[in-house]
C-alpha cells in the first residue's frame, strides 16, 4: 500500500557513519545552493505541504494547498492541539465531536507521536511544546526534505536518522550531546517496558530509535564533527553522566552500558566511547580525597566493572598502567585512584580528627567504608566446601606470588626448587578467588594492623619522652601520629569489613589444619595431638602470612575494645556495643582453640619463634573480660573444650620453656612478655579442677620436663626480684639528688637532664620488673600448690629455698603484700622435708631473725589468716630444728676429702658422674641442674647432655659407706637430744651401737 510507512530498521544493514555523512553532505549541498528560494517560502507554507501528505492516509487525491486535519497532529489525541488547527479550512473533513479512540491508533500514528515524545522533536513549526510543556526541537531542515519529495510530514524511522542530526546540531556548542540524548534514551527504554501483548510492530520502532540513538551518543563521544562540533573534551565525554544516579534522566543507566557493549564487537568506537568515560573518571578522582565528594566515581566504577567486555576493555587500554614506580600506582594507573581514596591520607585524616586528643571519638565512625566483599557463595557455617580449596594452586603458575615471602618452615633455596615443579593441571574457581582474597588481606587490612601496632609503641614512647623534647615538636608530632592511628582505626573497625574478614579468617584456620593434620578436619572434630614430628610439604611451603594475617586479624579485633579510644565510644555512645559481640563473638569457634594448642604442641611445624609467640598472644586476648564475659571470648570455650582441658597447659609450658632463646638479640627480654601472657592464660583457666588434675597426673610422668619448667620459672623469679628490688634504693638515690640540685644547683645543665633521665629510666624499669615480679610470684604460688613436688627434686629444691631465703632476707617492711606472696610459697613447699632442709642448709640467706620479723608485719597488718600464721609458726621450727641438725652434721663430717667433693658446688657428692669430654666428676644432680639453663659442659663449653654422663659406681660406694657412718653417728646423737628419758638397755643398746659404729 503506497500510504503504509516503510518498514523500520531492524539492524544496521549499513554503517550508521556512512549513512550520517551522506544525509549531512545531502543537506549542506542544499543549504548552500537554496538559498533564494528558502526566502520565497510563506510562514504557512510548511503547515500546507503537510497536509497535502496527510490528506493521503484517508484516501482523498494529494492537493498542494489542502490543510491536514486535526488526525495530523499526533499530539491532538493525547489531548493538546496544535495552535495553527484552529485556522485551518478542512477541520470539517472529520467530526469535532468524535474523540480518538487509543486502542485504533494505527501503526503510523504511533510511530509518529512516539519518537515525537522520545525525541522531543516536532514537524510542526507552530507546536513547539508537547502536552507536558516539554520544549520540542523544530526540525525545517528535515520538513523540507519530505515536502521536496512529497512525502507525508511526519516522522518515521527511516527518516530518523537524519532528524536525530539535526536534533543534535541545533544543541548549542556550550552543552554536550549528551545532555539531549540520554534522556531519550531513558524514554526509549520506558515506552518499551509500557508496551502490552503482541506489538511486534511497534516494538520494531522502539529498537530502530534505540539503535540509533544509540549511534548518536557514539558519534557525539567519537565524531563529534558529524554534528558541525569541534572536539572539545568537556562535551564530548560521557564522564560527567556517569557520576549522576543511573536512574536519574542524564545518568548512565545499565541498559545503556548493555546496549554499547553489544556493539564492542563490531564496533571499536563503542569501546572507546567507555573506555574514554573512564579515563576521565579516573583522572578526575585522582586530584580527589576522602574530603571531597568522592562515592560518584566508585558507584559509577561499580556500575562499570559489572560487565566483564568493559572490565577487559579497560585492562586493553594503553593507559591501564602508567605508573613508572610503585608509590605512583595509586594516582597514575586507571584503577589506583578508585583504591587511593581512604581515611588514610593525611588531609583526610586532618578532617576528620581536626583535635585527635580532644575531639568527640563519635567523628571515628564517619570514616567507616564498607568495600569489602569476600567469598560469600562458598562460606558456608558446614564447611562444605571447604575441600574444593586446592593446595596445589599455588604451584600452577597462580596469579599470587609468594616468591618473596618468608615460609612457614622453609629456607628460599628449598621453597624455590618445591614451586619451580608444576604439578600441571587446572585449578577450581573457588581456589582462586581463596588465595587471592587471602593475599589481598595480608597486603591490605593486615598490613595496616601491623601499621597500627607500630603506631601504639611510638605514641607510647613519644607520650614518655614529652618531657625530654621541645614542647611544641612533640605536640606536633604526636598529633600526626594520633591522626594516623585514628584513621587506621576507623578503617580497620568497619564493621561489614570486618565481619566479612573474620568468617573468612575461620575459613582459612579450617583449610590451614586439613593441610597441616592431613585430614578432613572440621570444627565438629578433634585433633589427635601430637602431630607427626616431620610436617606434610606443602605446609612447609606456605607462605607465613597464611597463619600470620588470622593471628593479627582476631587480635586486633579483640585488642581494639580495649584501647582508649575504644572505651571513650563505648561510654559516649553506642557505636561499638553490637560491633563486639555481632561480630567478634559470633566468628570465634574452636577452630582458633585448635589452631593455637596444635601449633604451640608442634611448635617444630613453624620455624619463626615470633609467629609461635603471637599464638600465645591470641590466646591472652581472648581472655580479656568482655562486657558479660569475665573469661573473654575464648576463656569459657578453654575452659569447657576437652580438647584444650587435655592438650592446653602442656602447649603453654611447652613454649614457655622454648622461648628461653629465639635467636634474636632481644631474646632475653622477649620471654618476659612471653611468659607474662602465658601466666594470664593459666590464671584464666586455674579455677577448673580438671587442668589441675591433669597438670598433676603430667607431672609424674613427664618430670625431665616439668623440672626444666621450675628450673626456668626459678631463673625468672631470681632475676626480676633482684632487679625490681634493686631499683628502688636507686630511685631513691636519684630523687635525694635531684632534690639537693633543686634547692642549689652544683650540676651542669648536661649532667641534671642526664640524672633526670636515669631517674625516668629506673622509675620505668622497677614498674615492669615489678609487674614481672607479681606475676612470677602468682605463677610459683599457684603452681606450687599443687606441684610441690616439681619444686622440691633434688636437682632443683637448692635454688629455690636460696632464692626465696634471698627475697626475704632483702625485703622491707614496705612490700608488705610481697611478703604475703613469698610466705604462701613457704607454706606450700613446707610439705617437703627436702625443701625444709634446703631452706636451712643455704648458708647465705638463711637467718632466723628474717623468719621472726615476717611473723611480725604479718600479724601486725593481717596479711595471714590465724590458720596460716600458726602453719608459719610450725615451719620455723622446722628450720630451726633442720638448721641445728645440719650443723651438727657438718662438725661430725669435719673435713670431706677432696676426691668427694663436687668441684662446682663444694658440696659432697651422692652420685659421681663424669663427663664425658672434660673428664671431670660431679655430682649428677649439680650437672644436671647446670644443663637446665645451659647444655654445655662448664669446664670446656662443648656440648652436653644428660644422657652423655658416665656414672662412677666406685666412688660413689666409697661416698656411701663414709656417709653410712655419719650418719649413725648422727642419728644415735639425735635419739639422745631428742629423747632425753630412754629406758636404761635402750640406751646402753644406743651406746654399743655407737662405739661399734
Amino acid at each position: 500500500m503506497a500510504d503504509q510507512p516503510p518498514p523500520p530498521h531492524s539492524g544496521p544493514d549499513a554503517p550508521d557513519k556512512e549513512k550520517m555523512e551522506q544525509i549531512r553532505r545531502r543537506r549542506m549541498e542544499k543549504l548552500s545552493g537554496a538559498a533564494s528560494s528558502s526566502s520565497e517560502i510563506t510562514p504557512n507554507a510548511g503547515v500546507e505541504a503537510s497536509a497535502s501528505v496527510s490528506s493521503s492516509r484517508s484516501g482523498t487525491p494529494r492537493q498542494a494547498n489542502a490543510a491536514p486535519p486535526p488526525a495530523a497532529n499526533p499530539f491532538a489525541k493525547l489531548g493538546a492541539q496544535a495552535s495553527s488547527t484552529a485556522n485551518t479550512s478542512s477541520t470539517s473533513t472529520r467530526p469535532a465531536t468524535r474523540k480518538p479512540n487509543l486502542t485504533e491508533e494505527s501503526l503510523e500514528a504511533y510511530e509518529d507521536r512516539i519518537l515525537s515524545h522520545i525525541f522531543r522533536i516536532t514537524l510542526d513549526p507552530n507546536q513547539r511544546t508537547d502536552a507536558s510543556n516539554h520544549r520540542l526541537i523544530f526540525l525545517p531542515e528535515l520538513r523540507k526534505e519530505l515536502e521536496d519529495e512529497h512525502a507525508e510530514i511526519r516522522l518515521t524511522t527511516g527518516k530518523l536518522d537524519g532528524a536525530l542530526m539535526e536534533a543534535c546540531a541545533s544543541i548549542p556548542h556550550s552543552k554536550s550531546i549528551f545532555e539531549y540524548l540520554l534522556p531519550c534514551w531513558k524514554r526509549i527504554v520506558k515506552a518499551s517496558k509500557g508496551l502490552r501483548g503482541y506489538a511486534s510492530q511497534k516494538d520494531a520502532v522502539l529498537k530502530e530509535a534505540k539503535r540509533l540513538c544509540m549511534s548518536n551518543c557514539i558519534f557525539a563521544a567519537e565524531m563529534p564533527d558529524i554534528f558541525q562540533r569541534e572536539t572539545n573534551l568537556t562535551t564530548d565525554s560521557l564522564t560527567p553522566f556517569f557520576l549522576l544516579e543511573p536512574g536519574e534522566d542524564k545518568g548512565v543507566c545499565p541498559d545503556f552500558l548493555e546496549e554499547a557493549v553489544a556493539r564492542f564487537a563490531e564496533d571499536e568506537m563503542a569501546k572507546s566511547m567507555i573506555v574514554k568515560a573512564f579515563v576521565g573518571l579516573s583522572g578526575s578522582l585522582s586530584n580527589l580525597t576522602m574530603n571531597d565528594v568522592y562515592k560518584p566515581y566508585v558507584n559509577a566504577f561499580k556500575l562499570l566493572t559489572q560487565f566483564n567486555s568493559i572490565t577487559t576493555a579497560i585492562a586493553e587500554s594503553p593507559l591501564f598502567q602508567m605508573a613508572v614506580s610503585a608509590n605512583t600506582i595509586e594516582k597514575y594507573t586507571l584503577l589506583g585512584p578508585f583504591f587511593r581514596i581512604s581515611p588514610l591520607q593525611l588531609s583526610v585524616a586532618k578532617e576528620y580528627f581536626a583535635a585527635p586528643k580532644t575531639m568527640d571519638k563519635r567523628h571515628i565512625a564517619t570514616s567507616q567504608d564498607a568495600l569489602h566483599g569476600l567469598c560469600e557463595p562458598f562460606m558456608d557455617t558446614t564447611f562444605s566446601k571447604i575441600s574444593k580449596i586446592d593446595i596445589d594452586y599455588l604451584r600452577r603458575d597462580p596469579r599470587v606470588d609468594i616468591k618473596d615471602e618468608t615460609k612457614l618452615n622453609a629456607d628460599e633455596k628449598a621453597s624455590e626448587k618445591y614451586y619451580e615443579a608444576n604439578v600441571g593441571g587446572t585449578s577450581n574457581f573457588i581456589s582462586e578467588v581463596f588465595f587471592l582474597t587471602l593475599a589481598a588481606h595480608h597486603y591490605g587490612s593486615e598490613a595496616l594492623n601491623a601499621t597500627h601496632k607500630a603506631l601504639e609503641k611510638d605514641i607510647k614512647y613519644i607520650q614518655k619522652q614529652y618531657a625530654a623534647i621541645e614542647a611544641e615538636r612533640a605536640k606536633w608530632l604526636m598529633t600526626l601520629e594520633l591522626l594516623l592511628q585514628m584513621a587506621i582505626e576507623g578503617v580497620l573497625s568497619d564493621k561489614p569489613m570486618q565481619a566479612k574478614s573474620l568468617i573468612f579468617m575461620r575459613y582459612v584456620t579450617v583449610w590451614l589444619l586439613r593441610i597441616a593434620t592431613e585430614s578432613g578436619y572440621t570444627p565438629s572434630q578433634t585433633i589427635k595431638l601430637p602431630l607427626p614430628s616431620t610436617p606434610p610439604q606443602a605446609f612447609d611451603y606456605l607462605p607465613e602470612y597464611v597463619l600470620e594475617d588470622i593471628i593479627t586479624n582476631f587480635n586486633f579485633i579483640i585488642r581494639s575494645v580495649y584501647s582508649s579510644r575504644a572505651r571513650i565510644l563505648l561510654e559516649k555512645t553506642n557505636l561499638l556495643v553490637d560491633f563486639i559481640p555481632d561480630v567478634m563473638i559470633s566468628a570465634v569457634g574452636d577452630e582458633i582453640i585448635a589452631l593455637s594448642i596444635t601449633f604451640l604442641t608442634n611448635s617444630e611445624y613453624i620455624k619463626n619463634p615470633y609467629l609461635k609467640a603471637k599464638l600465645v598472644s591470641l590466646l591472652f586476648a581472648g581472655t580479656w573480660p568482655v562486657y558479660h564475659r569475665t573469661k573473654g571470648v575464648l576463656g569459657d570455650v578453654l575452659m569447657g573444650s576437652q580438647f584444650a582441658n587435655d592438650h592446653l597447659l602442656h602447649a603453654l609450658l611447652k613454649f614457655y620453656i622454648e622461648c628461653e632463646s629465639t635467636g634474636a638479640h632481644t631474646q632475653f627480654y622477649d620471654k618476659f612478655n612471653i611468659r607474662y601472657e602465658i601466666f594470664q592464660v593459666i590464671k584464666c583457666v586455674w579455677p577448673n579442677d580438671v587442668y589441675r588434675q591433669r597438670l598433676m597426673q603430667e607431672s609424674k610422668t613427664n618430670t625431665e620436663f616439668f623440672l626444666r619448667f621450675v628450673n626456668l620459672l626459678l631463673n625468672d623469679a631470681t632475676y626480676v626480684l633482684d632487679e625490681a628490688l634493686t631499683k628502688f634504693p636507686k630511685i631513691h638515690d636519684l630523687q635525694v639528688e635531684l632534690r639537693k640540685e633543686a634547692a642549689e644547683p652544683t650540676l651542669s645543665e648536661e649532667d641534671r637532664e642526664k640524672k633526670e633521665t636515669a631517674l625516668r629510666d629506673a622509675e620505668a624499669q622497677a614498674q615492669s620488673y615489678m609487674q614481672l615480679t607479681n606475676e612470677t610470684l602468682a605463677m610459683m604460688k599457684l603452681f606450687s600448690s599443687t606441684l610441690s613436688a616439681s619444686f622440691t627434686m633434688p636437682e632443683i629444691v637448692d635454688r629455690v629455698a636460696a632464692m626465696l631465703n634471698y627475697t626475704l632476707d632483702t625485703i622491707t617492711g614496705n612490700q608488705r603484700a610481697f611478703l604475703s606472696d613469698f610466705v604462701e610459697i613457704y607454706l606450700n613447699l613446707g610439705v617437703s622435708e627436702t625443701f625444709v632442709e634446703a631452706v636451712a642448709r643455704d648458708g647465705r640467706s638463711y637467718k632466723p631473725e628474717n623468719f621472726d620479723s615476717a611473723s611480725r608485719i604479718l600479724a601486725r597488718y593481717g596479711l595471714k589468716s590465724a590458720e596460716d600464721l600458726n602453719a608459719w609458726e610450725i615451719l620455723k621450727t622446722r628450720f630451726k630444728t633442720a638448721k641445728e641438725l645440719d650443723d651438727q652434721a657438718e662438725q661430725d663430717m669435719g673435713e670431706v676429702p677432696e676426691e668427694f667433693q663436687d668441684p662446682l658446688m663444694a658440696d659432697l657428692m651422692e652420685d659421681p658422674v663424669m663427663l664425658p669430654v672434660s673428664k671431670m666428676i660431679l655430682d649428677r644432680s649439680t650437672i644436671k641442674s647446670y644443663l637446665l639453663s645451659d647444655e654445655k659442659d662448664p669446664f670446656n663449653r662443648t656440648p652436653l647432655k644428660i644422657e652423655d654422663v658416665v656414672p662412677v659406681p666406685e666412688l660413689k660406694e666409697r661416698i656411701r659407706r663414709g656417709k653410712r657412718k655419719l650418719r649413725l653417728g648422727r642419728e644415735l646423737r639425735e635419739l639422745l637430744l631428742l629423747r632425753p628419758q630412754l629406758p636404761h638397755q635402750e640406751m646402753l643398746w644406743i651406746h654399743r651401737v655407737s662405739v661399734t659404729t
